[in-house]
């Protein structure tokens, strides 16, 4: 039988006239988007969408609907009383924006590893988790305190809970989600994503001028190009290999959220005021 929960979990719509609104529009579509890709998920037995209001959302047959308050939820303290509420033994938590390209491949995977674990965590990202399947649940009580956020999760997990953890493959389908119009930019393009949010971002005016002027600059051999920020290596390697560029790179820390350096003023930045 399916022993896995799946909990998606995503914030109330905002005025749609702004760049805010269209970012939490597009979390919203890309829920119902990501609760269509469960459905069709074997090894998933149970659906549940967290969120303030159903309004607008088209979703699959037998999702069940979690009422959540409006505003910040403090999601560690949110997912223990949930877990002891139902009952739950293998949890798949996933953010309403925080898997946009997954593909039924890679939610298999995902969920082959969750179903054969008695103890783990499988996430898209050890050190700044996204989505994650945990088992066995209920060990979310004893860390709840640690997780405000989900970016904690594999970290604290892994490392203060002891669960073996295991990461899928970097790629733009298990790393991209949603936090800024950027994303929305590349997301409009992308010829995978799903039909809920692909409709969503058709109409939205997104700045694509700097965007096109970045990808010719890409395509032109032997252009130079700074890049700094919080950069993976996986792109970076990624942009070597497609492109005849040279590149410099200032990659920032990365993790320290989850590490906690953010909260303890251990982290530092070149470029921004901390």
């Amino acid at each position: 039988m399916p022993d896995i929960t799946a909990l998606v979990m995503v914030g109330a719509a905002t005025a749609a006239s702004t760049a805010i609104g269209w970012v939490n529009g597009a979390r919203r579509a890309a829920a119902a988007d990501l609760l269509t890709l469960l459905a069709a998920e074997p090894a998933v037995g149970r659906l549940l969408l967290a969120t303030p209001t159903l309004q607008g959302m088209v979703l699959p047959a037998g999702v069940e609907h979690v009422p959540t308050p409006p505003g910040p939820i403090h999601l560690g303290r949110f997912l223990a009383e949930l877990v002891e509420r139902e009952q739950i033994e293998k949890l798949l938590y996933l953010g309403g924006g925080a898997a946009p390209l997954l593909t039924p491949a890679e939610l298999a995977e995902c969920c082959s590893w969750l179903s054969s674990m008695a103890r783990g965590v499988v996430t898209n990202n050890r050190f700044a988790s996204d989505w994650a399947g945990i088992a066995p649940a209920n060990c979310l009580a004893d860390h709840a305190e640690r997780l405000p956020r989900d970016n904690m999760l594999g970290w604290v997990l892994g490392e203060e809970a002891g669960l073996p953890v295991k990461a899928l493959a970097p790629n733009t389908a298990t790393r991209l989600d949603i936090d800024t119009p950027l994303e929305l930019v590349i997301l409009q393009r992308h010829p995978q994503t799903a039909p809920q949010l692909r409709q969503f971002l058709a109409p939205l005016p997104l700045p694509m001028d700097h965007f096109e002027t970045i990808l010719t600059g890409l395509s032109r051999p032997a252009s130079r190009w700074l890049i700094s920020g919080r950069l993976a290596p996986g792109p970076w390697s990624r942009l070597n290999q497609v492109t005849q560029c040279w590149f410099r790179v200032l990659s920032e820390e990365r993790g320290m959220v989850s590490s906690g350096r953010q909260t303890d003023g251990a982290a530092f930045s070149f470029f921004a005021a901390h």
